[in-house]
This record gives C-alpha cells, sequence and structure tokens, in this order.
C-alpha cells in the first residue's frame, strides 16, 4: 500500500532564482550538491520550474517542474548524491513530477548505479510498480535503455515480482522491449527477465498443497506419550511413611547445601579461566605484533631489495643514454656543419631581400615628397597615392617578417627579439622644422587677439564669443602635443595639415587607413534626432525650473546669488550645483550635435560629435565623470597636450592629471574673462561711462574660482591613481548608486565655485533667445530679446538651408562635391558597412577559399599571427563582432584561460605586435578606455554563463591551412594584413574548457576582418562563405564557393532586414516535408514569432537551431503525423533509438524566406549520432538500432536562430556589400573544391 505524500509547496524559477543545489546538479558538480543539500535542506524540497510565453503573448506556461532529486536521477550520480537528498527530504522519492514520473523512473532510465537503485527501493519500494503517463514501470525503463549492472534487473522484480509481465501502452512487457534494445547487456538481461518470469509461473503451482492430518497410529502414540507420565496415588497417613518423608528431606536439604557450594566453586573456577583466557588473549596480542613487526621489517628488506634493483636498472638505463646522446652529439656536430652551408645561402637570399626592401623605400620615399606636394589639392590622384603607399608599407613590413624568420629558425641558439618601438613617440617633421618658431612667437600674442576682436567689433553673441576664445587655447594645447610628438602622422605632414587639425575642435572620424569616413544619411538623421531631443530637453527643464522659480535658472536682476546658503548646507541648493552643471552637460551637447550634423550635410564627411559617452549620473569616480561623462573634446586635448607630455617628462600619472586639471582651470578663467566682459559699446550704451560696469551680466573679472575648482578635482583624481588598490575595492563594495552620490558630495564644496558665475552671468537666460522653442515654452529672458543673435539660432538657420542640398535619392548624392570634398575618400557617403548604396546584384565568385575543420560541435579555422608567425585555432562565430583568444599575458595562464589546441599568443615574440592606447582604440563600438589604465580593453558574456576579458592589440595576421609551410608561401602574401585583435586576459566557463583556442567574429561590423580584407582590395567584395560539413567544409573570401559545378540548384538570394549586427532574415513560410503549417495566410502569429526579437539570424557559432516555443503544437503535430507518430520533437522523444527505416521516415523541414529563397533542413543534419558518408554528405545504411538525438528545439521565447546544423549541405553566402544572404544546396564534401582553387 502506497504511502500519501503532500507534495511540497516551495518553488523557484529556473530563468531568475534557481537554487545552488539545483545548480549544481545540472552542472554535474555533485560534490558542491551534496555540500549545498547539507547546508540548505529546504532547497532539496524546492521545485525548479521554467517556464515559456504562451500563445499570442498570453500568460506564461510551465515547461517543467522538477525536484532536484528528480533532475539528479537522470544525470547518474553517485550514491552520496541521492543520500544527501533523502536525508533531506525523504519523501523526495515518493514525489511525482509533472511529467507524471517518479526519481526512479529517471534512475532506470539514464543507467543509474546498484546503488542509487538501492537507496531509491528503501526509500519507496512502490515506486517500483509506479507506471508513467506512457504505462511504463521502472523494469521498462532499464529493459529499453540498459542497466549499469544486471544485478539492478534482480533487484527491482526483488522489490515487486509482480511487474515483470506487466505491460506498458503499447502492450509490451519488458522482455518485449530488452529483446529490441541496442546496448551490450540486451541478452543478459532477456536471460534475466526470463528466470524471472518461469520463476512466477512455477511459484504459482507449487503454492496449493494438501492438509496434513493425523494417523490412527499417531494418535495412539501421542497416548502412550501422554501415559508415559504417572499420576501420583493417594497414601494412608502411618508413621512409616512419616519417617521416609522426614528423611527424604534431610537428604534433600544435604543436597541443596551441596549444590550451593559447587556452584561457588563453579563461579569461582570461572573466574580463573575468565582470568587465563585473558592473559591467552594478551599473549596472543603480543604474538600478533610480534608478528606485524616481523613482516613489516620483511617488507621493508623487500623494499630496499627491489629500491636496489630499481637503482640498478636506471644506471643501466642511464648508462645507454649516455651512449645514445654521444652518438647524437656526433650527428648534431655534423648537421651544424651542414646548417653553417646553408646559412650562407640564407644569408644572401636575405642580401637581395634587403635591396629589394631598399628599392622600395627609395620609392616610397618619391612617392611621399610627391605627396607632400600635393597636399594643398584633395584629388583623387592624392587617394590613390595613400593608397599605394600603405600596400608598399605593408609589402616592406612582410618582407622584414620574413627576412626575421629564416634567421629565427636557422640560428642554433636563437634569441627573443625585442619589440619595435613604436613609431608614434617620435616628432612628426614639420615639428622640428618650422612649427616651434612659427608657433612659439605668435602664441603669447594670440591670447590678447580675442579681446581686440570682440571690443573692436562690439561682438555680443556667445557662441562667435566662446569661437575666439577657444581658437587659440586649442592652438596652444595642439603645439604642445606637437613638440612632444604625439600628433598622428596624416595631422603633421606639413604646417596647413597641422593648422586645420589645431583650429576645428570638431573633427572627421578617422579610419584605420588614415582616410576620413563618408557619411550616411543614417548617421546625420541619427544626429538631427539627437540634436531635436536635446532641444525639446532644455525646452521641457527650463520650462519646469523656471515655472517653480528654481534656482539654476533664475537670476533676479540686481541680486547677488547667495553662496554661502550652499555653504551651509541648505537642501534645495545642494542639488542647484548638480542641476547646472547638468544643464551645462545637455547643452554642451545640444550645440556640437547641431554643429556636427551642419558639417556632415555641407563637407559629406562624418563628424566627430561624441561630447559625451555615456550618462553623468552614472559616474562611479572622479576619473569616470572627467575622462569619459563631461566634455571629451577638451579632455582629450588636454591629455594630448598636457596630460602625455607631463607624464613623458616626470613618469607619474599623479603629477600629469593635476596639471591637465590646472591647465583646464586656467582656460576656464581666460574663458569666462573674454566670454562675459562689456565691450566698449555695450559700456556706452547702459550709461556712457566706459570705466563703469554696470551690466551685471557681463561684468566679470579675474577671481580664481575655476582655478580652484579644477584644482581640487585634480587633487582628487591624483588621490584616486595613488590609492589606485584601494578605489578599486571600495568600487567593488558599494553600489552605483552610493558610489554616485558620492562623487557629489566630494564636489560639494568647490561646485558653486563653477556655477555661480554661470548662472550671475545670465547663462541660462541666454539660453532663451538661442533656441525658439525654450523661448516659447519657458519664461523670456527679462534683458535680452529673442532677436538678439546667438550661436545656436544660427545654427538652426543654416541647418534649415542646408537641408535642401540633402536630396531624396541616395545614388545622386553619393557623387556629391562640397566644400571641395570628394565623395569617394574611402567610399561613397553610404558607406559599405550598410551596403544599402549597393544593388542586390549577382554576387560574385571567391578569390580565396580556407578549409575548415570540425572539432566538439564547432567549426575552426587557422588564423597565424604575428611576424614570425603563430598559429592559433579559432571558431567561425558569425554571431560575434571581435576576434580574440588567449596570450600569455592571462592571468595565471591555464588557470584563468585554460589550455586548448594550441600553445598561447606570445606578443613578446612578434615584432609587428603593437598594444592599443586610449585615445587611440580602433575596435569603435566594442573596446573602450580602461578605468584604470591607458588600454584598451573590452568583453563578452554570454547566456550560459560564460564569459572573457581582453585587451585590445594590433598585429599582422591572415587565414591559412594547417601546414605552416604552405600557409607561408601560399596565404601569407594575398590575405596577411594588420588588423586589431583581443589579447584575452581572463575567461570563464566554456570558454576555459573548450578545445579552440579563441573565436574569430564575422558578424556585421566596421570592424569585421572581412571588411578589412575588402578596404586592403585583397578580395572582390565584402562578402563569404560558409559550406558547413560533419567533418569540416570551407570558407571562401569575397563571394560564393569558387567551384559552382559542386552547386546541386541555382543560388537564391534573400534580404538582411535588421541593422544590428546580426545576419537576420524574413521567414515566410515553415514546411514540415512538403507540407506548409505556418504562412502569412495561416499561423500568421507564429511566423510573428519567428521573426520578433532579433529576427531568424544565422549563427553559425551556435551548434543547434532553435525555434520559437509557441510552434511546439503546431510543429509536434505535424511531426507525429508525418513519422506516424514516431517522433514528435518534444523533450521526451529528443533522444530515441532508430532503424535506418525509421529515420527514412523522418521529415525534412524547410524554411522560407523573402523573395522566394528556401532553405531544408534534412534528417541526415538535425539528428545527431547519424553516420554520414564523407564523400556525399548523407546518410549511411546502418543495420538494427542506433541511438540518435534530436538537435532542433522548440524552447525560444522568441526569434529563430538556425546554428550550423541548419547550414550543412549549403554554400550560404553572407554579402555584407550586398545587404543579402544567398542560399544555394551544394557537396561541401568534395575534394575537388581545394585542388581548383
Amino acid at each position: 500500500m502506497s504511502a500519501s505524500v503532500v507534495p511540497s509547496t516551495l518553488q523557484v524559477d529556473y530563468d531568475n532564482n534557481i537554487t545552488d543545489l539545483y545548480n549544481a546538479i545540472t552542472q554535474s558538480k555533485w560534490e558542491d550538491a551534496v555540500r549545498a543539500a547539507k547546508e540548505n535542506p529546504d532547497e532539496a524540497k524546492t521545485w525548479v520550474v521554467r517556464h515559456y510565453e504562451g500563445n499570442n503573448g498570453g500568460e506564461k506556461e510551465i515547461m517543467w517542474r522538477f525536484l532536484p532529486i528528480h533532475s539528479a536521477c537522470a544525470r547518474q550520480p553517485p550514491a552520496s548524491v541521492i543520500t544527501a537528498l533523502l536525508e533531506a527530504y525523504p519523501d523526495g522519492a515518493k514525489c511525482v513530477d509533472d511529467q507524471g514520473m517518479y526519481a526512479l523512473h529517471y534512475a532506470c532510465g539514464n543507467q543509474a548505479t546498484r546503488e542509487v537503485i538501492r537507496l531509491l527501493l528503501m526509500a519507496y519500494p512502490d515506486a517500483a510498480k509506479k507506471k508513467d503517463p506512457r504505462g511504463m514501470l521502472p523494469i521498462h525503463y532499464i529493459a529499453c535503455w540498459g542497466p549499469s549492472s544486471i544485478s539492478v534487473v534482480d533487484m527491482v522484480l526483488v522489490a515487486n515480482r509482480d511487474v515483470a509481465d506487466a505491460r506498458d501502452e503499447d502492450g509490451n512487457t519488458a522482455l518485449d522491449l530488452a529483446k529490441d534494445g541496442e546496448y551490450p547487456e540486451r541478452d543478459a538481461v532477456v536471460a534475466a527477465l526470463r528466470r524471472w518470469l518461469d520463476n512466477n509461473n512455477g511459484t504459482s503451482r507449487s503454492f496449493t498443497k494438501p492438509n496434513r492430518t493425523l494417523s490412527s497410529v499417531e494418535e495412539k502414540k501421542d497416548d502412550a506419550d501422554y501415559n508415559m507420565y504417572p499420576m501420583p496415588r493417594s497414601t494412608t497417613n502411618s508413621s512409616s511413611t512419616q519417617f521416609h518423608h522426614n528423611h527424604y528431606l534431610d537428604k534433600i536439604t544435604q543436597l541443596e547445601e551441596r549444590i550451593k557450594e559447587l556452584e561457588n566453586e563453579s563461579k569461582q573456577d570461572k573466574y580463573i579461566i575468565n582470568e587465563l583466557r585473558g592473559q591467552l588473549k594478551r599473549q596472543e596480542g603480543d604474538a600478533d605484533l610480534s608478528r606485524q613487526q616481523y613482516n613489516h621489517a620483511c617488507d621493508e628488506r623487500d623494499g630496499l631489495r627491489q629500491t636496489l634493483a630499481d637503482l640498478t636498472e636506471q644506471h643501466d638505463k642511464f648508462k645507454k643514454r649516455s651512449e645514445i646522446l654521444s652518438d647524437r652529439l656526433g650527428s648534431m656536430n655534423a648537421s651544424l656543419l651542414t646548417m653553417m652551408e646553408q646559412q650562407d645561402v640564407v644569408l644572401s637570399a636575405m642580401k637581395a631581400r634587403e635591396e629589394q626592401w631598399e628599392a622600395l623605400s627609395d620609392l616610397r620615399r618619391g612617392k611621399l615628397k610627391e605627396l607632400v606636394s600635393l597636399e594643398e589639392q584633395e584629388t583623387v590622384e592624392e587617394v590613390e597615392l595613400r593608397s599605394c603607399l600603405m600596400k608598399q608599407t605593408k609589402e616592406m613590413e612582410a618582407i622584414k617578417a620574413v627576412i626575421a624568420a629564416p634567421s629565427r629558425r636557422n640560428d642554433p641558439e636563437p634569441t627573443r627579439q625585442q619589440p619595435s618601438k613604436k613609431t608614434t613617440s617620435t616628432p612628426a617633421p614639420c615639428t622640428t622644422q618650422g612649427l616651434l618658431v612659427g608657433f612659439g612667437v605668435v602664441l603669447p600674442l594670440t591670447l590678447l587677439i580675442p579681446y581686440h576682436a570682440i571690443n573692436e567689433f562690439d561682438i555680443r553673441n556667445l557662441g562667435f564669443r566662446l569661437a575666439w576664445v577657444s581658437l587659440p587655447m586649442t592652438m596652444i594645447l595642439r603645439t604642445f602635443e606637437a613638440v612632444f610628438g604625439f600628433t598622428s602622422p596624416q595631422h603633421s605632414r606639413s604646417l596647413w595639415s597641422f593648422v586645420r587639425h589645431t583650429g576645428f575642435v570638431l573633427r572627421p572620424h578617422y579610419t584605420d587607413k588614415g582616410g576620413t569616413k563618408a557619411a550616411t544619411l543614417s548617421s546625420v538623421s541619427q544626429i538631427l534626432k539627437e540634436y531635436l531631443f536635446w532641444v525639446a530637453f532644455l525646452a521641457v527643464a527650463y520650462h519646469c525650473f523656471a515655472s517653480a522659480n528654481f534656482c539654476p535658472l533664475t537670476r533676479l536682476v540686481g541680486t547677488e546669488f547667495e553662496s554661502s546658503r550652499i555653504v551651509y548646507w541648505d537642501a534645495p541648493h545642494i542639488y542647484d550645483i548638480f542641476l547646472q552643471a547638468c544643464l551645462m552637460n545637455v547643452t554642451l551637447s545640444l550645440s556640437m550635435t547641431g554643429a556636427s550634423a551642419l558639417g556632415s550635410l555641407l563637407t559629406g564627411v562624418q563628424m566627430d560629435d561624441k561630447v559625451t559617452q555615456y550618462p553623468m549620473f552614472l559616474s562611479e569616480s572622479v576619473s569616470d565623470f572627467w575622462g569619459r561623462r563631461w566634455n571629451n573634446l577638451i579632455h582629450v586635448a588636454l591629455k594630448q597636450g598636457v596630460y602625455k607630455p607631463v607624464r613623458h617628462a616626470t613618469q607619474s600619472k599623479s603629477l600629469a592629471s593635476l596639471a591637465a586639471f590646472v591647465v583646464s582651470g586656467l582656460c576656464h578663467e581666460y574663458v569666462w574673462m573674454m566670454l562675459y566682459f562689456p565691450t566698449s559699446a555695450q559700456l556706452a550704451a547702459e550709461n556712457g561711462n566706459e570705466s563703469t560696469c554696470c551690466l551685471s551680466c557681463y561684468c566679470q573679472s579675474w577671481t580664481g574660482k575655476q582655478l580652484i575648482f579644477f584644482g581640487w578635482n585634480g587633487v582628487l583624481v591624483a588621490l584616486e591613481y595613488l590609492l589606485g588598490d584601494q578605489v578599486s575595492r571600495y568600487s567593488q563594495c558599494l553600489p552605483r548608486v552610493m558610489r554616485s552620490h558620492l562623487i557629489v558630495l566630494l564636489a560639494l564644496p568647490v561646485g558653486h565655485l563653477f556655477t555661480y558665475d554661470i548662472t550671475h552671468a545670465g547663462y541660462f537666460d541666454h539660453l532663451t533667445a538661442a533656441v525658439p522653442a525654450i523661448s516659447v515654452t519657458g519664461t523670456p529672458s527679462r534683458r535680452l530679446s529673442t532677436s538678439d543673435p546667438s550661436l545656436l539660432s544660427t545654427a538652426i538657420g543654416l541647418l534649415a538651408l542646408s537641408g535642401t542640398f540633402a536630396e531624396k535619392d541616395e545614388l545622386p548624392y553619393d557623387n556629391r562635391q562640397l566644400l571641395g570634398l570628394r565623395g569617394g575618400i574611402e567610399g561613397s557617403l553610404i558607406s559599405s558597412g550598410t551596403g544599402r548604396s549597393q544593388t542586390a546584384s549577382e554576387i560574385p565568385v571567391a578569390n580565396i577559399t580556407i578549409p575548415l575543420h570540425f572539432h566538439s560541435g564547432s567549426h575552426h579555422a587557422h588564423m597565424y599571427i604575428g611576424s614570425p608567425p603563430q598559429r592559433q585555432t579559432l571558431i567561425i562565430d558569425t554571431g560575434s563582432k571581435a576576434m580574440a583568444f588567449p596570450c600569455k599575458t592571462c592571468k595565471k595562464c591555464s588557470a584563468c584561460c585554460g589550455n586548448h589546441a594550441s600553445p598561447y599568443f606570445d606578443p613578446e615574440v612578434s615584432t609587428t605586435h603593437r598594444v592599443s592606447k586610449c585615445g587611440s582604440c580602433l575596435l569603435e563600438g566594442i573596446s573602450s578606455c580602461s578605468l584604470f589604465s591607458d588600454l584598451c580593453t573590452f568583453s563578452q558574456k554570454y547566456t550560459e554563463g560564460s564569459s572573457w576579458t581582453a585587451t585590445e592589440v594590433e598585429d599582422v595576421v591572415w587565414l591559412g591551412t594547417p601546414d605552416v609551410v604552405e600557409s607561408l608561401e601560399d596565404h601569407m602574401g594575398t590575405l596577411a594584413i594588420p588588423y586589431s585583435f583581443g589579447c584575452q586576459t581572463s575567461s570563464k566557463g566554456l570558454f576555459r574548457k573548450q578545445y579552440a583556442d579563441g573565436i574569430l567574429g564575422l558578424s556585421i561590423h566596421d570592424s569585421s576582418l572581412i571588411r578589412a580584407l575588402y578596404l586592403e582590395g585583397l578580395i572582390p567584395r565584402n562578402a563569404f562563405s560558409l559550406c558547413f560539413t560533419h567533418v569540416g567544409g570551407h570558407l571562401s573570401l569575397g563571394g560564393s564557393l569558387p567551384v559552382p559545378t559542386q552547386y546541386m540548384g541555382g543560388m537564391t538570394t534573400t534580404p538582411i532586414t535588421h541593422e544590428h549586427g546580426y545576419y537576420s532574415v524574413e521567414v515566410v513560410s515553415l514546411s514540415i516535408g512538403e507540407k506548409i503549417i505556418i504562412s502569412k495566410d495561416l499561423y500568421s502569429d507564429l511566423l510573428d514569432d519567428m521573426n520578433s526579437g532579433k529576427g531568424c539570424i544565422f549563427d553559425s557559432g551556435t551548434t543547434d537551431s532553435f525555434f520559437p516555443s509557441s510552434l511546439r503544437k503546431v510543429v509536434g503535430d505535424a511531426v507525429m503525423a508525418y513519422s506516424s507518430s514516431l517522433t514528435d520533437f518534444s523533450t521526451n522523444m529528443r533522444r530515441h533509438t532508430y532503424t535506418f527505416e525509421a529515420f527514412q521516415r523522418l521529415p525534412s523541414l524547410t524554411i522560407g524566406f523573402a523573395n522566394n529563397a528556401n532553405l531544408t533542413i534534412l534528417p541526415d543534419h538535425y539528428m545527431e549520432g547519424v553516420p554520414v558518408d564523407a564523400s556525399t554528405g548523407r546518410a549511411e545504411v546502418w543495420e538494427k538500432s542506433i541511438p540518435l538525438t534530436n538537435r532542433i528545439y522548440l524552447d525560444e521565447a522568441r526569434g529563430t536562430v538556425l546554428g550550423a546544423n541548419a547550414m550543412y549541405g549549403h554554400d550560404i553566402v553572407f554579402d555584407v556589400q550586398g545587404h543579402q544572404i544567398g542560399i544555394a544546396t551544394a557537396n561541401c564534401h568534395s575534394n575537388t573544391i581545394s585542388s581548383q582553387l
């Protein structure tokens, strides 16, 4: 009779708050699971539930619901785990999950050990006769999948022998299932089940036996035995009888006394015997101890003899090895003589290559002189000349690397070659000649020019004043930058290029090749959206603050601002400082985005408008605020012109930071003095007396407030550098909100020194006249009319006028030439990054194809990095952006980054290696400046929990084959380019355990390797294709597979639908076999689920394919109908045994895309474990039954992921330039692909 169990009501969500016990079980960390069960017993009775979104966006439904003991039994746990779980929750063995199964079902179906089965049966014996929803008992699971040992069968049947001949819903007994099983112990299981069935039949016949009755003879015997005992007879009470009676009594008394004496003697004898036995035992113990000591001595003797024998054997081996080494030494001497002879040949070849290098150098110098002479003319010839010089430079670097490689290989005692120094630390040629002389004399005078210009021309516009004041300051900073050699080469080719670099705060985006980045209509519209957002934000803020008479915007005329109220920490005014700083930051963003949009529209070149990159209210430290959250333009200028020179001279971060802040304070003092001083015309208009300052809004004197404010912050930053470790620890302990408030508190003592002059001078009142929206929404200024000119109002007019220059048709706008700039500096105005200006023309054939190899569920390519080259094995991943792998700079090496297919990349060996520093990060949108160092860093996290962190570096890279010599000879000259990637410094999860060294990201991004190859002219198109097989495949660069004869059909294309970097396409239908089950007319809501989120993406880095969970019922019913109930793609039917005939009944899945493109996924590809013919890629015929696993999952919340198994048997072209995906059925296994390249 089964016990009634009240199930536990404790429940947690798998995706949000999974328990430590269940997490340890899912990762098979059994020791952690035992520890968690003992420390938190309640977790053993806590149900773990996973949900999925219901149909039509309804409430979430339960996907599964398990106890920890259910999940553990499904993973072949050790007996200690089950013991701990049952001790924590004994009734766990009696609980049924949402699938109607007990823990014993999972244990029997997953070949659990005999001890685990015994523990579950002891906890709940009746589980042996409990059926699951399909009518299967635990003995059926054992018969179907096999036991861990034959004794498990007997153990389950002993618990309940009646289950031996029980049948499931299909009418199969355990013996029937065992006969169809495919596991080594099948025959033994069949024999055991037959033996139990036969024993059950024999026992039932022997149960009925005749009742035993007593015979008459036996009855007489019993009577005779009864009569053997005489009954006493009564006698008369005579004297003789009395005498005898007394005599007997005396005898009895004597006998009793004698018995007592004997008993006493017996006790004494027993005591003596016990003492003797104790002595005997002690003697036996001493004898055993002596015997053990003797045996131990014998063992030591034998050990010494064996050690002597081993030493003798080792001596003989060493003697033989010494003889072998002597022979090898002689042969090495002979080889050394041969190598010396070969070295002469190599040196002669090196000399010839050096002569070739010198010739290229001379040619480059001549081209450089020609380029300098054409400096003033922005022509197409200049661009072609620059690209030619860059190619020649790369050829020279490649020749250097090849020259270094033979010498390193043929040198009998190689020495480590030190990395070459960076050329960016050398001052530019123009700096050393005329730059210092020209600017050194003029610079002191430039600070007086704005004063005379503003006073002479009566400039009242704050924007024009700011422009006049900023120009000499930027020139001073740029001059210091050039003096110390921190000016980039493209800005120091001549004096005119340096002046342009100096005078303009807004600078174009520069590419890796030194050219400017063409603006796109999408980028310009994005800047305009940001500009309008800031206008609206300021209008609303000004209206709210002015209506409430709030301090940041209110300054009564003739009333001094009471700064003492801030000193006394009056609550309303504490936040005034912070709000004023926020409004200034927004105003800067507003003005710079407007100017950037105007410059992009007029020139066709994308401008750098990033005044701030991150919200200032999320600052985590003082250096974080000033480094990337407040006016990055002046930050970059101060870093190049002050911070780096001072640090170069003093080798101190703290002194360099303090110097930068002091210079910034002086610059701000100069700005406010020039920005708000009254001109002669203003004073005359006020009261006719120039000596009296009556315009309070323009009265400003040298007070030193700005210098104190910035000096205070410079001290805070310097202290942060000095206390780096302590600041790092506090940053990790305190929440972000507390850190941000702490930054505000540190700025409060001197914050009013920065904001007081701005508010008192009427800065925000003047803002109402600058933007009409603020004037209408907010409170008009008391002093300035809306007709007063300002830089922002002028910019709005120019933007409205320049809007007519932009035509709606993108193709004619691509050829515009505005302000002397041509639209083809790096490409068209619509850059090749998006590819929308390119027509979806016929995809060209790739000019290079690289072989791939398959291992551990992923496809890999061989990448060669550095000079001399070092090989790394990388996963081909179309869902990632960057390339990264472990370097020898990885913390604790194998402990943090794991062991992989290749040794760690050693940057110190490569002569072309370069580390990217802050201010020159090349992976735009991926890497950023580190908070506590001057390096560019980035990281990546994945949904399963793995992650890695890397430092951005640059080196020469190229794709090759496993053969190093072939890769050097055939691929280095055609594919080697300088490229930025990540040196992993730490990793967690699967990245530490995987076979591959790292990852090669091929998603849509400006920093992708494919785009870099295309820009260098090495491939014909910004495109590539993947042709996957079960053993490898091919990666074709520049287009489709170069052997079209391998195609089994024509190639169709479908457009890329999203702009998020993934290869996303639109799904229009889904078919099972030949039947369409989902389309725009049939279950259109399910079609929306497939296209929602990121959409339907091609991700080669994912092994399996994933579809939305809302498709489960429709797809399951269609598959069941097609395969005659063989499978339904559900979790319960994921792993199953198939004969070849049953396998052929499985359906194919066809996904229809826009533009009539189709992708068919065959059972050969989505079923794991299928034996495949290496020449055709199709399934081979097999005998009997084999277990196969379905790798198509219907559990995504939204969107579709087509992994590597969906790409098998197709040539998938990722045409970034054409903004399309090409699909063609192909034989990717053919060996003729490599032979025809």
